[in-house]
């Protein structure tokens, strides 16, 4: 995809799955947006796209706003720097560039790989992460740049990150060996978000309620009686009740 401007762009329950833009670009292996672009994914798949450069996922080179919610990014792999990596605009006017500004909440950032940098990385404009979810990513951090993180769970960032409330843990998949980034019972993500992050929000990426209790889940996936098995061995059992798991269905 390549957005050069435009707003009211929605993505919404949709896989993005093994792009690529080696050949036709370097950067922005699902989409590249540029100039006044403003758009929205929300409870989308990116799984194993890839990109030459920047930006396995989105390169986000606009002055408009980019807003992600309730989307899984997994085996996501980056050339050089971030799955997905914000810069400015300097298409419109080279001589007066301007920033944008990316929102991305309730996400869930798992096993994605090879990159130089982060697996997000703000080099510009406001970036804002709330009840997220970071884990096993290889870059050396999850996060850079100037970015605000708000009640998220992650392995690493960098000084430059500001991050409000944090969850420490490990977010405990049902079986993230089998794509499953459901989170098992006693995971410290579980009622740990900020509600008012997700106000008016009626589903999660599986179209459950976004929130079964009190308070929203961290990242993607709302945790309900099929996700919240205790152990590997309890998933069969599980899907007995619930029906087989496939994240490629939602």
């Amino acid at each position: 995809l390549r957005v050069l401007g435009g707003t009211g762009i929605v993505f919404q329950d949709m896989i993005f799955h093994s792009n690529d833009c080696y050949g036709s670009g370097n950067d922005g292996g699902v989409m590249y947006a540029e100039r006044s672009s403003s758009v929205e994914f929300d409870r989308c798949i990116f799984h194993n796209n890839e990109s030459y450069d920047h930006g396995s996922v989105v390169m986000w080179q606009s002055r408009g706003t980019l807003t992600m919610k309730n989307c899984l990014l997994y085996e996501n792999d980056a050339g050089d720097a971030a799955e997905l990596y914000i810069h400015y605009d300097d298409v419109t006017d080279p001589s007066n560039p301007v920033n944008g500004t990316v929102n991305i909440t309730n996400c869930t950032f798992a096993d994605n790989k090879q990159c130089n940098s982060a697996t997000v990385y703000g080099a510009y404009g406001t970036t804002t992460l709330n009840n997220c979810i970071f884990y096993n990513n290889t870059p050396y951090y999850d996060v850079s740049g100037t970015i605000t993180m708000n009640k998220c769970m992650y392995d690493a960032k960098h000084s430059s990150v500001t991050s409000n409330n944090e969850v420490s843990g490990n977010p405990t998949f049902a079986n993230a060996d089998s794509d499953d980034y459901r989170l098992k019972f006693g995971s410290t993500g579980i009622d740990a978000g900020d509600n008012s992050y997700v106000s008016g929000w009626s589903y999660d990426l599986a179209e459950n309620a976004r929130i079964s209790n009190s308070t929203v889940d961290l990242g993607c996936y709302e945790a309900t009686s099929c996700s919240e098995v205790s152990d590997a061995g309890s998933i069969a059992s599980a899907q007995q009740n619930c029906g087989s798991f496939d994240p490629a269905a939602f």
